[in-house]
């Protein structure tokens, strides 16, 4: 699995909002993950090896760009700061 990757939980009953999820990253004995709940996003944990060993259980059912994604309105408005310093602004750091 990549980052991204929006897995379908089996384990997870057919009305239980979390059975789908944003795999994040492996960090050895657990796998994070963002899940919503039906009411708010939540990060999640689930064992490396569970997801390792039953991939019948974790299928990856769609793809979010979630780097990019959060990554270009940051990226955005570090390039408007830079314009700002360049163009005369007052840098806040300073």
């Amino acid at each position: 699995m990549k980052c991204g990757d929006i897995v379908r939980n089996y384990w997870a009953g057919d009305k239980n909002p979390t059975r789908y999820f944003v795999y994040l990253k492996n960090e050895g004995k657990y796998t994070s993950a963002i899940s919503f709940d039906g009411k708010r996003l939540r990060k999640a944990q689930y064992y490396s090896d569970h997801i390792k060993k039953e991939p019948d259980k974790f299928v990856v059912v769609g793809y979010i760009d979630l780097i990019d994604y959060i990554k270009a309105p940051l990226l955005e408005l570090l390039r408007s700061d830079c314009r700002e310093i360049i163009g005369g602004g007052e840098n806040e750091n300073n």
